[in-house]
């Protein structure tokens, strides 16, 4: 089973997945759904970017445009 932590206070914000920090976290939603399955949606703001890599099967043409 994976392991979330979110802690979101005055002082201090942290996510983790699975130990693993997800940095750069700007805003989030979280749900728990019947069972075991949690959704959360994420919204990251990065700052300096020099290089974007993106490989997946959802990206379409019209959606490169927006």
């Amino acid at each position: 089973m994976a392991s979330l932590k979110l802690i979101d206070t005055k002082d201090k914000f942290l996510l983790e997945i699975d130990g693993t920090e997800i940095p750069y976290v700007t805003s989030y939603q979280i749900t728990r759904t019947v069972g075991d399955v949690v959704l959360l949606k994420l919204a990251l703001s990065v700052a300096n970017v020099e290089k974007v890599e993106i490989v997946s099967d959802k990206i379409t043409e019209e959606s490169r445009r927006e």
